[in-house]
């Protein structure tokens, strides 16, 4: 087992493990992919971790 924490990686806060080997790209894809998202016209870009053009209500518990 290796244990990985989220201290930042690089010259930025926002850089993680999880952005830095890009697991989260496809989770991004999928958000991005939701008629919401669409009607919007937001991409996948805007879906890292700390922007809030990329909020999704439903995942910080609200409808």
């Amino acid at each position: 087992m290796i244990k990985i924490d989220q201290t930042p990686i690089g010259r930025t806060p926002r850089s993680n493990p999880a952005t830095y080997t890009k697991v989260l790209d496809p989770i991004r894809e999928l958000f991005s992919m939701t008629p919401e998202q669409r009607a919007r016209g937001i991409k996948r870009a805007p879906f890292p971790l700390m922007l809030k053009e990329g909020d999704v209500k439903i995942a910080r518990g609200q409808d």
